[in-house]
């Protein structure tokens, strides 16, 4: 699992420091707060949880499946 910032504005304004675009947020030690926080809405997929968590966080969350 990988979580790739999009949007490195609003995603460093949410955490209070700055990301980089194509970065990935488990390998940024100072996420690892965020993460624990987050991980439910992270790992859902449900439409429910998707908002909100961009209610909570103002950040949009997305899920790419590799395909097979």
């Amino acid at each position: 699992m990988k979580i790739i910032v999009v949007n490195e504005k609003v995603v460093s304004d949410y955490l209070g420091f700055p990301v980089k675009n194509y970065e990935d947020l488990l390998e940024n030690k100072e996420c690892d707060k965020f993460i624990k926080e987050n991980k439910s809405y992270i790992k859902s997929i449900t439409k429910k949880d998707l908002l909100e968590f961009y209610h909570k966080t103002g950040i949009i969350l997305e899920h790419e499946f590799p395909k097979s």
